[in-house]
């Protein structure tokens, strides 16, 4: 009978432990210590009840003790199997009509109407065998990831079933009308698929907006540019131009929680963090479209090939046990790295004295997800907060889009079914960023 107790006390205080254990774990990751008193009261209350009542428990009788850890043990495990079905369950395959990989789309868009594959930046990264990426282009000689993409070239933008379109990109390959590489140039705007426009007309998306109020704006946006990109895209095609104002246009959905990770394994792209390391590639955009033309049709014969084997599912102990899918599922991801967001600080350092050397100045907008604004959660206010400091402790004006969608009447009539911002979208964002890049001339 004592030794029933003794172990029946032990369990519910391991229990209690591993409450606690991982509760501190995971406030230490979303770095909870920083925020407010109200942030600490809010997430350890219940923590601390829970641990307060598993505590209590191991005063009650022996039946009742040893009832209340079989509870907890069926609770415990019932959230693990939930947690491990999600981690191991195979990827949804997408439906009938979305099977097309893009490569596949933009080739039946060639056959069809003489739409040319114009891959970005981030499809032409792959695995260099030394466990980091490199280009699979070299123009000169050297290895290369131009910004843009091929001259003059008719793409196909927008590969959702019934809503496929084609725009002819600028001299450079970015997504802009012809002719305004040779004029003066006003502002700048690098980003992502958000910034490029994807499946949004050229006159709708949001550069276009920031255009209507600033004629002379250039659009750089690539599908899949993180960090790292954006600031080589910089650093290559905007000193020979010069804007008053570029604009850094950060993906909260992406930038930081999964493509910085990937670019900083390419020994290329790190490389621009040197302040005078640059290719040149604007001045070079023949050789830089002869380039991109064979890596498409590479890209194209190995899409035609036999499908890579899938890689089997890994899932770590650590990860299984911190719930790591359930979390993501209710908005409590643990955010990006400590290493990931000091490397990001030093390449928006970098871009900034960029642009600083030639008199301009350099603005941050927050772009906030559509989850974000539609389950707000304090991991996502606390890691929004934290990057929003860290581009205004570098002396960055800051334009927090969260701010501008979260008092929209209706959300979801500002986005597409991906979770892109449409033409609705993308007038609200360009708006607000107009208005900010006015106010910083004033």
């Amino acid at each position: 009978m004592r030794a029933a107790s003794i172990l029946t006390s032990l369990g519910l205080i391991c229990a209690a432990g591993v409450v606690a254990g991982g509760a501190s774990e995971l406030a230490d990751r979303i770095e909870l210590h920083q925020g407010a008193a109200a942030d600490l009261a809010w997430y350890y209350g219940p923590v601390v009840a829970v641990v307060v009542i598993l505590a209590a428990a191991c005063r009650l009788p022996l039946p009742a003790r040893f009832a209340a850890l079989l509870t907890t043990i069926a609770g415990g495990l019932a959230v693990l199997g939930v947690e491990a079905v999600l981690a191991f369950a195979p990827d949804e395959p997408p439906p009938a009509d979305d099977a097309r990989t893009e490569l596949a789309a933009l080739r039946q868009a060639a056959d069809d109407d003489g739409v040319m594959a114009n891959p970005p930046p981030a499809a032409l990264l792959r695995p260099d065998g030394r466990g980091g990426l490199a280009s699979r282009i070299r123009i000169d000689g050297e290895e290369a990831l131009p910004g843009g993409g091929i001259a003059n070239a008719p793409v196909m933008f927008c590969e959702r079933p019934g809503a496929f379109a084609v725009r002819t990109l600028d001299e450079r390959g970015f997504n802009n009308p012809a002719g305004l590489w040779a004029g003066p140039v006003e502002v700048a705007v690098l980003g992502d698929s958000y910034t490029y426009g994807l499946c949004v007309p050229r006159e709708e998306n949001i550069v276009a907006h920031i255009a209507r109020r600033i004629p002379a704006t250039l659009n750089l946006g690539r599908n899949g540019n993180g960090p790292l990109i954006m600031l080589a895209t910089l650093k290559e095609y905007l000193p020979a131009v010069r804007p008053r104002a570029v604009v850094w246009v950060f993906a909260e959905r992406n930038d930081l929680v999964k493509d910085l990770g990937a670019e900083r394994r390419s020994a290329l792209l790190m490389r621009y963090l040197e302040p005078d390391f640059r290719l040149g590639l604007a001045s070079k955009q023949a050789a830089v479209d002869r380039a991109l033309t064979e890596a498409a049709a590479a890209l194209e014969a190995e899409a035609d090939g036999p499908a890579a084997p899938a890689a089997p599912r890994s899932v770590s102990l650590r990860d299984l046990v911190l719930l790591r899918n359930l979390r993501h599922a209710f908005g409590w991801a643990a955010g990006a790295t400590a290493a990931d967001k000091a490397l990001f600080r030093d390449v928006l350092r970098e871009a900034k004295r960029t642009v600083e050397s030639w008199d301009g100045k350099l603005y941050f907008v927050y772009l906030a997800a559509r989850e974000s604004l539609a389950t707000p959660s304090l991991p996502r206010r606390l890691a929004r907060e934290r990057t929003i400091d860290l581009a205004a402790g570098l002396g960055l004006p800051v334009v927090d889009l969260y701010e501008v969608f979260a008092t929209a009447p209706n959300l979801e009539s500002l986005f597409l079914p991906d979770g892109h911002y449409n033409a609705a979208g993308a007038r609200r964002a360009g708006a607000a960023i107009a208005a900010a890049l006015a106010e910083g001339t004033e």
